[in-house]
């Protein structure tokens, strides 16, 4: 039977498929290769040097056959040049840090080369340190369609290079610049007029923290050059400590535009807002707005308590379009008050989604926030990081008041432990939290003893919650088994699981193994998860502070494999002693045989009570074992990115 279906359903199928699977379609016919072709060539993202120096050379190949007629470079829409992460060293928390990232290099000669090959691109992205070798006027022939462009160092050119982006489609921007150079920066704006999504970096150092800029006046410049505008993101890097001068909070700083900007809808302040006459500042210039975010408040002696809350305020009624509003700062929890939650709660109040991030731990700011959770409920809170000190489970009512927040689908909670490490950890009995919270997606804790009301899994009360993120760090995991079932039963959308610096309640076992050895055994039984990411922590095993395992295996057992996989790693020697030891792969293949070939012998239930282990064999052995239905794009031990390969085999 001879199927032929109209390419352009074909061209919607495909963008549902995997870029595997439209390779695979490639081979079926003719007419399906040229159809999939295009989508395989569309989207290209480049993880490693040897992938780009692949793809330039299957362009330029197809380029010189082809350079007449439709060559695959015509087909290039989007290329990004990704992270590339050391297989050895990935610290899940700080994954987006730019010094933990390797950029993948490109040189001049392939940039020029992809202007050539590619002449309908429309995104470059790459990470921002990778134009400072860069010359945008040697490109001869500039790409006409480029929408969206990789960050660029504004330092790093001419005053007049974005001319090169003249009479282009470019609608996305972003700039990292010095204070100084702002005023020639706005005026180059005029170049790039279609721009509708723009972000200024400001990046300050010692010698410009006391610069003052007169920023209504590059606004106000910018608006007019930009009339197509619909999201802005003004950055201040590296914003200084000290209290700033009394000249940044003259009236004439933020004076109100000649005309207002009707047209931005998308407004993020990061370390600018240091004083509420910004709050004013934004109501009358932008009256339009849909999403503001102010990031990075930082405290001023210009401005009592009172004066930030009833500006904040009136900014909210001010803003009748306002649905989105993100605070988050050294000074953001000064900001809540009764009158806030009052607007909130007020049916003419446009907002529906509200982000605080409590980036400093403040006492009694805390505690006021949370009373306002309590009496108001906040009903448009979705995300929240905060810190709490509760020694005394239910002392600050921290649990308990959140329950009132039935919106809430992003907590991230520091207790005790996770602010001062001599404190001991705070009951959290997770199962009473999900049961309150249902709607919760994603749940970080810090210091907490987590655990369950009863401690057989049978006797639990089990509903079904949609979170899908649970990340435990610096805390302790009470009846582990039980608490992994019952989380696998009653969170069926659970994508991932971290555990960083996390320990058990160890189990006191009776078995015959020789002073000279040991081995040390975890299960993480997920049988109802599907996991596609998962961290664990050397502590679920871990001896003691002077002793470790010299050896790690991570043993994944699914419902798709009759027999479990190990994968083994072990202990970086260093000089001293390490509290928190680092892992490396095993690659000694011999080595790795033995190790399994031991705890298959001795480490089973059955054979570890009657048979000890060799009495030559001195390393001591620690195996983690996570059951679950299927697994996965990645899994870690600590710092240690395990690659999937390894348990694909």
């Amino acid at each position: 039977m001879k199927a032929k279906l109209p390419p352009e359903f074909l061209q919607q199928v495909a963008t549902y498929l995997s870029l595997q699977d439209c390779t695979h379609a490639l081979y079926v016919c003719k007419l399906w290769f040229h159809t999939f072709q295009r989508s395989v060539y569309r989207k290209i993202c480049i993880h490693n040097q040897h992938q780009l120096q692949q793809l330039i050379a299957s362009l330029t190949q197809s380029y010189d056959m082809y350079q007449h007629s439709y060559h695959n470079g015509l087909m290039v829409r989007e290329i990004y040049l990704l992270h590339e992460q050391p297989t050895s060293v990935l610290d899940l928390r700080y994954e987006e840090d730019q010094q933990q990232q390797q950029h993948v290099y490109l040189s001049q000669e392939n940039f020029g080369l992809l202007a050539k090959l590619c002449p309908e691109l429309e995104v470059l992205d790459f990470g921002i340190a990778q134009w400072q070798h860069l010359t945008l006027s040697a490109i001869k022939n500039p790409w006409k369609y480029l929408r969206y462009c990789a960050p660029i160092h504004y330092v790093d050119f001419a005053p007049r290079f974005l001319t090169i982006f003249s009479g282009t489609r470019l609608s996305h921007l972003h700039l990292s610049h010095q204070p100084e150079d702002l005023n020639e920066l706005v005026g180059s704006l005029q170049h790039v007029p279609n721009l509708e999504h723009l972000t200024l970096e400001m990046n300050y150092n010692d010698n410009n923290t006391t610069l003052s800029l007169p920023l209504s006046n590059y606004l106000q410049q910018l608006h007019a050059h930009l009339p197509r505008l619909r999201s802005f993101n003004f950055i201040r890097t590296k914003t200084p400590y000290e209290e700033s001068s009394v000249a940044s909070h003259d009236p004439h700083f933020l004076s109100a535009f000649v005309k207002p900007c009707h047209t931005l809808q998308s407004l993020s302040l990061h370390g600018h807002v240091d004083s509420y006459l910004w709050f004013d500042f934004i109501s009358s210039n932008y009256p339009h707005l849909q999403s503001l975010s102010l990031t990075q408040l930082t405290t001023s002696r210009f401005g009592a308590k009172w004066m930030w809350q009833n500006a904040l305020v009136h900014m909210i009624q001010s803003l009748p379009l306002l649905k989105s509003l993100t605070l988050g700062g050294k000074n953001a929890p000064q900001l809540f008050s009764k009158g806030f939650a009052i607007e909130l709660r007020k049916p003419t109040c446009s907002i529906s989604d509200l982000y605080v991030d409590f980036q400093t731990y403040q006492a009694i700011e805390s505690c006021q926030f949370l009373l306002l959770v309590q009496s108001y409920g906040l009903s448009q809170l979705k995300f929240l990081r905060m810190r709490v000190w509760e020694q005394i489970p239910g002392w600050s009512g921290v649990t308990s008041n959140l329950f009132y927040c039935k919106q809430l689908q992003t907590l991230e909670l520091s207790l005790s432990k996770g602010l001062m490490d001599q404190f001991p950890f705070t009951p959290f009995l997770i199962d009473h939290f999900l049961g309150h919270l249902p709607q919760l997606e994603n749940l970080t804790l810090v210091g907490a003893n987590v655990q369950v009301t009863y401690n057989n899994y049978v006797d639990l009360d089990k509903g079904i919650f949609r979170l899908g993120k649970l990340e435990l760090r610096q805390s302790k995991i009470e009846n582990h088994e039980a608490v992994c079932m019952y989380l696998s039963f009653c969170c069926p959308q659970m994508h991932t699981f971290v555990l960083v610096k996390c320990e058990i309640e160890r189990k006191r076992r009776q078995h015959s193994v020789l002073p000279s050895s040991n081995l040390n055994a975890c299960s993480i039984p997920m049988p109802n998860s599907r996991l596609s990411r998962v961290t664990l922590s050397s502590f679920l095993i871990y001896l003691g502070t002077i002793q470790s395992n010299d050896y790690i295996g991570i043993e994944l057992m699914t419902e798709q494999r009759e027999q479990s996989i190990i994968v083994w790693c072990e202990t970086i020697k260093t000089e001293g002693i390490q509290i928190y030891p680092s892992y490396s792969l095993c690659e000694d293949r011999d080595k790795n045989a033995e190790l399994t070939d031991l705890y298959k012998m001795y480490g089973s239930p059955s054979t570890a009570a009657l048979t000890p282990m060799p009495g030559n064999f001195t390393p001591n052995i620690g195996v983690i074992t996570l059951h679950c239905k299927a697994l996965l794009s990645g899994i870690a031990l600590d710092n240690l990115k395990i690659p999937s390969k390894h348990f694909n085999v």
